[in-house]
């Protein structure tokens, strides 16, 4: 009934099924429409292989091969999967239990051959962990305890069942971790997830789960049964009569009289018998000399085995060690990347108010808006008349007082109609020209904004890491920050990402050891040695995994001794936004101690996303915005760093129809009105282009009845002015930067417009050999050579003279680099990944004058 045919046949098309009669509408119609719609969802084609994918990805493989994919799909849709004379399924379209069995049962899922493969398997997700960690020792809940209760998960371990932090669950299934993953194509969701912090929460609450059971002691999982008991009292028994945990572990190995007997049970449990043997030799050693099973129990949990699937190839070498950080000679300057997530209605934010040429604004503003108007006399008014605005008055959010009093000072600028624009567009035009990307889609513009590749010519580095990794190439000393997880603005090739919640929640890692050990690291130095460098060969997924625990280690000492010395001089609000902006404020009074010129924070406020209600949420939003800001710019001014350092760059994935919907609120749209602050910021200006018809019927960049309105300017105008002012001023670095940004060249604000400065060619700080970076929990990318392009980049010239030296010079060298070794005498040049001469030999004569791009 639905398919229309064009002509003899040739050409046809699926109309949408519609059982509503516009002359007599009944429930009963619109609910065999919407059972309509969802069969044909159900029954799409892409509808299979999508779920196949994405349930295999949940059972332990990341990147299954097409051949798996299709298996599992043909279950699904055939109902039925039939192995070894036995048929699961009812032989029904969308059968689960075909699904599933196609999933376990198919032999990339059984062959243990595949733990060989260095790209076979997954990492573990943090919550099956803990639990399997629970059930394979033997955990025992209290009589009097109704039911296990596992508190601040998500917080902590960065995932808790039903608290997903928004619709698209705890990661990417598209997410690839930086580092031998990235480089070989393939992802990794649960790495997202995965970094210093959310890491030694997880060690520090199995470590009190095993010696203490499950409560809060020392980072344990559980609540304080016994509030006003010492912990390391309770630890060492000296209220035998308290009841001060949930339960605890039961596990005992079978035969405790040989330590091989204990680690091979233990391992067989918690790694399904996955262990490299150097591994092995440590687990003895700890259950002979360090405490015998508990302790066994406690390093056995730090196994790159236990946190991911795949083989360990071990060297006997250690990892480097990092070394400590020391500044350059220039400046502090830092950003902060506020993200308004949700897709935030800036036409709420921002309304034009009077003086306006022409017409009245205000008036078109209300007609289009209607219930979501804000009333006029509440607006906090700004002068833009100098701006070359429709008004030379607008007016803010009437909770909005501190930008307004910002925008007052000349510390706050406005950037007008700003969004993702692949090229300029207009009415007629503008599906063709958005055809590298999907238009109101959350996770699609949330991308876009932090990247800001669009054609993806930069592919898997954000805006902001590009930029630190530009500066760290000329000698500045950088740190990417983030209160909000492994974020896509700062993912970067070179520069770490450092993962803090909040300074009060950064937690020591093993805070324990120091009442049982005379060494507080004793157990810190066998979890290093549990965690080797590794051999070509050896898992990626294990790698990564034991080189994030490795440099989370040493950011956790530095982060944890430099938080503890620092406070801030003003009262934040204790919202999760305030809460962020505080943390901000902790971490850049430890600058020094962490070595940095170059510092970008990302924080975060969601609950934008209002398809109803807006003017009560928004309310809500705007409030604890300000709040944050308030207390941010006070602090700010205190550590004397106001005036020339910070940069606070706003944005959101999209904004909002002007129009409403039929429940108060109003539904993802395009273009949106931004604002940029610090004390350097050249503000008391509207820049961009405030549109000057909201009327679908004649205004120009109104692109439909919903009030969607195209915008004029892109992001990476604002983020050329904003790199300039950084430190980024090549045009070959901004174009690294913003690979996109001459498709908007004439357009783009430069240091001059925001900041009123005019800058010159990048700085070189140092030439010298670059030392270790500073301590992170993320994964720097491979140092190996590549045939695949590279940016444009300075040819770096190194003339190392050591005819008769004993001495190996080492030179760190960044992805993307030409370099030009010049020498005298014999040589041979390692290229390695561990700062060792364990690399592969790349060349071996007196040949001088040798370029290698890497």
């Amino acid at each position: 009934v639905s398919q229309v045919n064009i002509g003899p046949g040739v050409y046809s098309f699926r109309n949408p099924v519609q059982f509503l009669n516009p002359g007599l509408r009944e429930g009963r119609d619109a609910q065999h429409e919407t059972d309509a719609v969802l069969k044909y969802f159900v029954r799409h084609p892409n509808t299979a292989p999508f779920l196949a994918r994405k349930m295999i990805q949940r059972f332990g493989t990341s990147n299954p091969s097409p051949t798996y994919v299709q298996a599992v799909a043909m279950a699904f849709t055939d109902g039925v999967f039939s192995t070894g004379g036995n048929d699961f399924g009812d032989y029904r379209y969308g059968s689960m239990e075909a699904l599933v069995a196609a999933i376990v049962l198919n032999e990339e899922a059984t062959s243990v051959l595949l733990d060989s493969d260095p790209s076979a398997g997954s990492l573990r997700e943090p919550l099956l962990k803990v639990i399997g960690f629970l059930k394979s020792m033997e955990f025992s809940i209290k009589p009097e305890t109704p039911e296990l209760r596992l508190y601040d998960m998500q917080q902590r371990i960065g995932q808790m069942a039903h608290n997903t932090p928004n619709v698209f669950n705890f990661y990417l299934p598209e997410y690839s971790a930086p580092g031998h993953i990235k480089a070989a194509s393939l992802t990794s969701p649960e790495a997202q997830v995965m970094n210093g912090p959310t890491l030694t929460a997880l060690i520090n609450g199995q470590f009190s789960l095993v010696e203490m059971g499950l409560n809060r002691c020392y980072g344990g999982f559980g609540d304080y049964m016994t509030w006003n008991s010492n912990c390391n009292n309770v630890r060492r028994g000296d209220y035998p009569d308290i009841v001060y945990n949930r339960g605890s572990l039961t596990y005992s190995p079978p035969d405790i009289s040989s330590a091989s007997t204990v680690v091979d049970d233990l391992v067989l449990l918690i790694t399904a018998g996955r262990l490299h043997p150097e591994a092995k030799a440590v687990l003895e050693y700890a259950y002979t000399d360090l405490g015998g099973i508990t302790a066994v129990q406690k390093l056995a949990m730090t196994l790159p085995e236990f946190h991911a699937t795949g083989l360990v190839n071990s060297k006997a070498s250690l990892r480097p060690e990092a070394s400590p950080p020391v500044p350059s000679s220039e400046g502090y300057k830092a950003i902060v990347f506020l993200n308004l997530s949700g897709g935030a209605d800036t036409f709420n934010m921002f309304v034009p108010h009077s003086g306006c040429t022409g017409k009245d604004m205000y008036q078109e503003y209300k007609d289009v808006r209607t219930v979501l108007a804000l009333d006029n006399s509440t607006l906090l008014q700004i002068d833009a008349s100098g701006s070359g605005q429709i008004c030379n008055t607008f007016g803010l959010h009437p909770n909005l007082g501190s930008l307004q009093s910002l925008y007052n000072a000349g510390d706050l600028l406005y950037v007008s109609n700003i969004g993702v624009l692949q090229e300029y567009a207009d009415k007629s035009n503008w599906r063709d020209k958005t055809d590298d990307t999907s238009l109101f889609a959350h996770n699609t513009q949330q991308s876009e904004i932090q990247l800001m590749d669009i054609y993806e010519q930069q592919a898997g580095r954000g805006v902001a890491g590009r930029c630190l990794d530009v500066l760290s190439s000329h000698g500045f000393k950088v740190n990417a920050l983030s209160t909000k997880g492994a974020t896509e603005a700062l993912r970067a090739s070179v520069t770490p990402l450092i993962v803090v919640p909040s300074a009060e929640l950064y937690e020591k890692i093993d805070p324990m050891s120091s009442d049982i050990y005379n060494d507080p690291n004793t157990l810190i130095n066998k979890i290093k040695d549990l965690n080797t460098a590794t051999n070509l060969g050896s898992s990626l997924f294990t790698e990564t995994y034991s080189s994030v625990l490795h440099q989370g280690l040493a950011e956790n000492q530095l982060l944890f001794d430099s938080l503890q010395s620092v406070t801030v001089d003003t009262t934040f609000p204790t919202t999760n936004i305030g809460k962020q902006f505080k943390t901000v404020s902790q971490m850049m009074k430890t600058k020094d101690a962490r070595g940095v010129d170059r510092d970008v924070f990302y924080v975060e406020q969601g609950g934008y996303d209002t398809h109803s209600n807006l003017n009560a949420l928004f309310n809500t939003q705007t409030e604890q915005l300000n709040a944050a800001v308030d207390a941010f710019v006070e602090e700010m001014k205190i550590q004397g760093i106001w005036n020339e350092s910070i940069t606070v760059v706003a944005a959101t994935e999209f904004s909002r129809t002007l129009t409403t919907n039929t429940g108060a609120g109003s539904d993802h749209a395009w273009g949106s009105n931004i604002f940029a602050f610090g004390g350097a910021i050249a503000g008391k200006q509207v820049l961009g282009t405030y549109p000057d018809d909201l009327k679908f019927e004649s205004g120009p960049l109104i692109i439909n009845n919903r009030g969607i309105v195209l915008p004029t300017t892109p992001y990476d105008a604002l983020w050329n002015g904003v790199a300039q002012w950084f430190g980024v001023t090549d045009n070959s670095d901004l174009d690294v930067v913003l690979p996109n940004r001459n498709s908007f060249a004439g357009n783009l604000f430069t240091s001059e417009t925001l900041y009123g400065i005019t800058t010159t060619s990048s700085p070189t700080v140092s030439m010298a050999p670059v030392a270790s970076p500073p301590p992170s929990s993320a994964v720097s990318e491979s140092t190996m050579p590549s045939n695949s392009p590279t940016p444009d980049m300075d040819i770096i010239d190194f003339e190392w003279e050591i005819p008769g030296s004993s001495g190996i010079p080492t030179q760190t060298v960044l992805i993307g680099s030409t370099v030009k070794f010049n020498w005298i005498g014999d040589h041979n040049l390692f290229i390695s990944t561990d700062g060792s001469c364990n690399g592969d030999l790349l060349e071996v004569g007196t040949e001088t004058g040798i370029t290698y791009t890497f």
